[in-house]
């Protein structure tokens, strides 16, 4: 059964499956679908054409417009915004949309912005976004990946799978973040960023150990990328993280990307 909170208006044109409940005062204009079991909080705006997933939870006063599409099992919490044009003075009316994937977690104040130039603005599933984080125009966000408080992306900006980005972390645009990358906190990033890095401070401190140990990368792996990025000698056993370091190098070759313990100038 569906409930409808007082003072809320629904569109004729938003198709409404059963179990869902729809807080007081609540818009939701234009048209699309909120499928069974999402629970909406009061205030919420929803304009456009936006699909919610099946159990997604929306906190009260979040706004999600334009073109939106969202998949399951996601936790919005108060005061996000989701959809709205890019910060960019100059560029068009957005032609294409957010979509985001399934099980993320969205804390308060997140910000994700439509695309300016590209089709879609993207993020993957099960991405955990802490209070504030800003996800601007034309960014595409991995499975997996974890932006701390206050953390942002410039436009264009695309971010591997299980990276992480600390507090205050802001990177430049058109950056390219590899997966399993950690930034550490009030990290300007203005070079492409090598999988598995760890940057502090401008510098390529070191391999993410850690965090790939918590994946199930094997020591023997590590060990390999290690010495892959010593000496850029490529192993005799083809291990999937050399491979995908090697890969990056050659895909960014003439680029400025962090070298190992290298600065930034």
């Amino acid at each position: 059964m569906t409930k409808i909170g007082a003072g809320s208006y629904v569109s004729p044109a938003f198709e409404i499956d059963d179990d869902v409940e729809i807080g007081n005062n609540c818009v939701l204009s234009g048209s699309g679908r909120i499928h069974s079991g999402v629970r909406i909080g009061h205030h919420v705006v929803i304009e456009g054409q936006v699909s919610v997933g099946s159990s997604t939870w929306i906190g009260h006063h979040s706004t999600l417009s334009g073109v939106v599409e969202m998949g399951a099992g996601n936790e919005i919490f108060p005061y996000c915004s989701i959809g709205y044009p890019p910060q960019h003075p100059e560029s068009p009316k957005p032609s294409g949309g957010v979509m985001i994937g399934d099980r993320n977690v969205l804390r308060e104040f997140v910000s994700i912005h439509a695309p300016a130039e590209e089709m879609v603005t993207s993020i993957g599933d099960a991405c955990y976004l802490m209070t504030s984080s800003h996800i601007s125009h034309d960014c595409t966000v991995g499975n997996g990946v974890k932006m701390a408080m206050n953390a942002t992306l410039a436009g264009f900006v695309k971010v591997g799978d299980y990276a992480y980005l600390g507090l205050h972390v802001a990177v430049h645009q058109r950056i390219h973040i590899g997966a399993h990358a950690m930034l550490g906190m009030n990290t300007p990033i203005v070079k492409h960023v090598p999988p598995f890095a760890v940057i502090f401070n401008q510098r390529f401190r070191k391999i993410n150990r850690y965090g790939m140990a918590k994946r199930g990368f094997t020591p023997e792996e590590i060990n390999a990328l290690q010495d892959y990025y010593e000496t850029g000698a490529f192993p005799a056993m083809a291990f999937p993280t050399v491979v995908e370091a090697e890969s990056f190098a050659r895909d960014h070759t003439g680029l400025p990307v962090y070298s190992l313990n290298s600065c930034s100038s």
